[in-house]
């Protein structure tokens, strides 16, 4: 699961810096050296060339994967879904319809991951690690649930089993410092996918 987190933190960056790619973009000026001309900030490629290479290595990677196997999750110490990193990074670089076709065949049996994992001990560093896989499942069916048109039978579906991740281990992350020193930045990455998601489908626009 960690490349395809790896991607999708990617394809965030760049996000972030969209606004800025038609600066980046922009012909040089006459004052401009050719030392300035020459290359960028970025030292493997523009913004653009490296969504491109993000895209095509998820493409690779997962574009002929089928039926994952959710029955085996999670392990006793995951803090990442394989399954949800996955399909919410194919959710992001799909297009429909191949994105609904791909999800569809992809997550045909959702059900072990719509249930939060319990975390029955805070203060054991492994055990700790499902209140961050809860807190990484919440925001993967926060990106899935937003790729599907309104209407798709999983979309709620998505978005309840977001908010039951969230609300088993949000209120927990400050529990005990073997989660504390690093689950915020978990909750930190949540609250960047629910603002980036919150008007998609929203049924209370205002709530």
């Amino acid at each position: 699961p960690s490349s395809a987190f790896a991607c999708s933190l990617l394809l965030d960056a760049l996000d972030r810096v969209a606004p800025a790619v038609t600066m980046l973009d922009t012909p040089p000026s006459a004052s401009a050296t050719p030392t300035q001309d020459a290359g960028n900030t970025w030292g493997v490629g523009s913004p653009h060339e490296l969504r491109a290479v993000a895209v095509d290595a998820a493409r690779r990677w997962y574009l002929d994967d089928r039926a994952a196997p959710t029955r085996y999750e999670p392990s006793a110490a995951d803090f990442l879904s394989p399954t949800l990193v996955e399909a919410e990074l194919m959710s992001r670089v799909l297009a429909e319809p191949e994105r609904i076709a791909w999800l569809e065949g992809f997550l045909t049996d959702p059900d072990p991951l719509l249930r939060p994992a319990t975390v029955t001990d805070r203060t054991d560093p492994h055990t700790v690690h499902l209140d961050g896989l809860n807190l990484s499942r919440a925001w993967s069916w926060l990106r899935i649930g937003a790729a599907l048109p309104a209407g798709h039978a999983l979309q709620p579906v998505a978005r309840d089993a977001a908010d039951a991740h969230r609300e088993a281990s949000l209120p927990h992350i400050l529990d005990d410092y073997v989660g504390s020193h690093w689950l915020p930045t978990f909750a930190v990455h949540l609250d960047d996918v629910e603002v980036a998601t919150r008007d998609v489908h929203d049924p209370d626009p205002s709530g």
